[in-house]
């Protein structure tokens, strides 16, 4: 098992059905996972559940030894309706017992109204103990450097880094886009990268190029962040058998790695 503050990002299981993660991550020796929610056939919690369900929830998850870390929830908050079911879930994410919910800025977002949804959902989060994070995503914010602006909205906003987005919308290299960034980092996806930067290539952690030693230490666990596995592999998917395989095989990796750093 391991002792280190690291979570399965459920988004792992692709296509197929996201509470396959649990079993995984169990298996994988974490104790942490990071749920998705909104409304997609991926989503593990939705903006309109009940609290009895939401329990439920919880206590699918203790079953298999894992507390809920992070829910991933990319709503677009220039939108009035996306906006309170954002904070719906935010009220779900604070009854699992998340320290933070992830979000990210579509492309298509109206900036200034999502600015000014962002400060309202950071009032309620600041409320409940919780922190939002904002991923670097998209062709507009693929690096976490151009976020720095929308990090203003609240003390409960900070920046939610992603180690393959970086490459894959940014066209950058982390450790060249963290030094900008990295005190604002409070939690990271962990993503390696294969292939030509503009290519959906996630491998499992250790199978890319993707610099994630440099990472750690610009933004690591010795900085207060915490960490979520996330492994997309190609377009084409794989199947819940090879799924574990690059979970366990990426979770020994990243383990290793930190406790070599310690």
């Amino acid at each position: 098992m391991c002792p280190l503050p690291i979570a399965l990002n459920a988004t792992t299981m692709g296509k197929n059905d996201p509470y396959e993660a649990l079993p995984i991550a169990q298996r994988a020796g974490l104790q942490l996972i990071e749920l998705t929610a909104g409304r997609s056939g991926r989503a593990m919690v939705a903006p309109h559940m009940s609290k009895e369900e939401v329990d439920l929830i919880r206590a699918r998850c203790e079953r298999f030894g894992l507390r809920p870390l992070a829910l991933g929830a990319h709503r677009d908050l220039s939108v009035g309706e996306e906006l309170g079911e954002f904070e719906a879930l935010l009220r779900h994410a604070s009854r699992l017992g998340c320290e933070l919910v992830t979000t990210a800025l579509r492309d298509t977002a109206d900036e200034e109204r999502y600015y000014e949804g962002l400060v309202r959902a950071a009032g309620l989060a600041e409320e409940m103990g919780l922190v939002i994070c904002l991923e670097n995503h998209g062709q507009r914010h693929g690096t976490g450097r151009s976020l720095l602006p929308m990090l203003t909205a609240g003390r409960a906003v900070a920046l939610c880094y992603d180690t393959g987005n970086c490459y894959y919308y940014g066209g950058a290299e982390p450790g060249e886009d963290l030094r900008a960034c990295a005190a604002h980092v409070r939690h990271m996806h962990m993503k390696d990268k294969a292939g030509a930067y503009d290519e959906w290539n996630f491998p499992a952690l250790g199978d890319g190029y993707a610099d994630l030693k440099g990472a750690l230490a610009l933004a690591g666990p010795s900085k207060g962040t915490t960490l979520s596995m996330e492994i997309e592999f190609t377009p084409a998917g794989v199947g819940p058998a090879e799924t574990e395989e690059a979970v366990c095989r990426s979770a020994r990796y990243l383990c290793n790695l930190l406790q070599g750093m310690q």
